[in-house]
């Protein structure tokens, strides 16, 4: 082994003969973090923003969080994250322009979500489904309807299911490249369904057929009126009671292209304020606007229970949707709606 010379040995540099300059830079940035970290934490303690009014599933698991949190394990670091996002108030005042700023120019938005092509935005959860075989998954989510369907078969009831597809794989083209939402979910979900000899709706099927007609909002979770009026529609003649257009004395009417609020609602999950341009631009889309009359003209609406024959059992995007009274205009009966927001269909 030969010698190190004094020429092939790395310098290191002597921090007592730093630069002034340096140091003090060093000095002022160090201060700096330390007074915004210190100045956070009081104003969150002091002023902090009032807890929000969770419902349903989120409301539950929470609760089970705050329950279980240990200093140990790391539970407790990660309830207090949690609960500074919804009560720190310097986090309310910079979170929006800082995520604003992210999305308009450097098209970015938070992980919990995916800014695809053209806009469109797409929560990450249901885009990229969990490393679990596809066929299993499928079988799980069937047989826990197979059991439903027994028990209610048994109640003298008949279930007839109607599985939402995803938005990410009926508009798969608008995913950012590389995301493969594995659209065969959804397929193998129906294969099983009928080998159980479940009733379903093959939903899926339809909206990739369909979705030249926006049956989604582009920035939002939930379908759009349009992607309503063709499940209605579907489920009613599915199920064998589609009354003929001559007998119905209900009328379905495209009263404009106003949107509704749900539209955004991913935008506002992630925090992102809308400039004027990009607003008008949101605007500028032809999402059509749907309202269900009765024989006199009034606005047709099924809130609370009628105790029909025909109920359906949903999650948001069925609930505070227009989505049973075209249930009742196609089938011109009663719909007994128990759709809940924010919860499990099966709860």
């Amino acid at each position: 082994m030969s010698d190190l010379s004094n020429s092939d040995l790395i310098r290191v540099p002597d921090d007592s003969r730093r630069d002034p300059i340096d140091r003090l830079t060093r000095t002022l940035v160090l201060s700096l973090c330390g007074l915004v970290v210190v100045g956070t934490t009081i104003v969150n303690a002091l002023f902090p923003l009032p807890d929000p009014n969770l419902i349903g599933e989120e409301k539950n698991q929470q609760a089970k969080m705050r329950a279980s949190a240990r200093l140990g394990d790391g539970s407790f670091a990660r309830w207090v994250e949690v609960d500074l996002r919804v009560t720190s108030r310097v986090r309310r005042l910079v979170s929006k322009p800082y995520a604003s700023f992210l999305f308009k120019h450097l098209q970015e938005v938070r992980g919990t979500a995916l800014l695809g092509r053209e806009g469109w935005l797409f929560l990450t959860a249901r885009a990229r489904p969990p490393e679990l075989s596809s066929a299993v998954m499928a079988e799980r989510g069937a047989a826990v309807l197979s059991a439903v369907d027994r028990r209610l078969g048994r109640l003298g009831s008949a279930l007839l299911v109607a599985p939402i597809p995803r938005k990410s794989v009926v508009y798969e083209r608008f995913l950012p490249r590389g995301v493969q939402p594995r659209g065969e979910i959804e397929d193998l979900f129906m294969k099983e369904l009928a080998k159980r000899r479940v009733d379903a709706v093959d939903l899926p099927a339809l909206f990739r057929r369909e979705q030249a007609q926006i049956l989604y909002y582009p920035t939002g979770t939930h379908w759009t009126q349009t992607g309503e009026v063709v499940a209605a529609e579907a489920v009613i003649e599915h199920a064998g009671l589609l009354a003929p257009e001559v007998e119905r004395r209900t009328e379905l009417r495209m009263v404009g292209l106003r949107p509704r609020a749900s539209r955004r609602d991913l935008l506002r999950y992630l925090e992102v304020e809308l400039d004027p341009a990009y607003e008008a631009e949101l605007r500028s889309l032809e999402l059509k606007h749907f309202e269900v009359f009765d024989s006199a003209g009034e606005t047709l609406s099924t809130s609370g229970p009628s105790f029909g024959r025909l109920a359906i059992v949903g999650t948001s995007f069925t609930a505070g949707s227009r989505f049973p009274e075209l249930l009742h205009h196609f089938a011109q009966k009663p719909i007994w709606d128990a759709s809940l927001p924010a919860v499990h269909a099966l709860t």
